[in-house]
This record gives structure tokens, sequence and C-alpha cells, in this order.
């Protein structure tokens, strides 16, 4: 269940970066039309702002990616769980306290 929900949040996460990516280029080339001529500041703000997102985005996905696949693997642990010896579990408990 934890990692429907965890795609979920990557699957948002690359919906907003999607969407910023877009705003990010949509106002450059606002800017751009509207200046007689290439105004420098706001086109390389705007080319910052698309590589900050850029990087922002990247790792969210790659902290949602690493708990989606520590979380398969604490469930694999747990399935596990019940094949092995108690020796191997416990090895003081197992020789005896005395």
């Amino acid at each position: 269940m934890r990692g429907d929900v965890m795609q979920w949040v990557g699957r948002l996460v690359a919906a907003v970066f999607g969407l910023g990516v877009l705003a990010l280029l949509a106002a450059v080339v606002l800017l751009i039309r509207q200046a007689e001529g290439v105004p420098p500041w706001p086109v390389l703000l705007g080319l910052v702002g698309l590589v900050a997102l850029i990087l922002l985005a990247g790792a969210c996905l790659a902290l949602i990616s690493i708990a989606v696949s520590a979380r398969r693997g604490v469930d694999a642990l747990q399935r596990l769980g019940g094949t092995l010896p108690v020796a191997a579990v416990e090895p003081e408990a197992a020789h005896g306290a005395g």
C-alpha cells in the first residue's frame, strides 16, 4: 500500500515539475516577445529557475525511489523472517545464560 502512495507522490512531483517547466518557458517567451531586444536578465533567471526545478525534481524523485526500494526490502525481510532458525536470530539466547 505504501509503495502505491509513494508512486502517486512521484507522479505528482513529475506533474508539478512539468507544469513548472511550462510556466517558466512561457514566462521567458513572453518576456522575449514583449521586449524590443533580447532581455538578458529575465532569460538568465528563467534558465536558472529551470535548472533549479530540474535539480529539485530529480532530488525528490530520487528520495521517493529510495523510500520505495527500502520499503520493498523491509517487506522482503519480513516475509523471510519466519524461515530463519531461532539460533541464527538470537545466538546468545540459544546457548543459555549459564
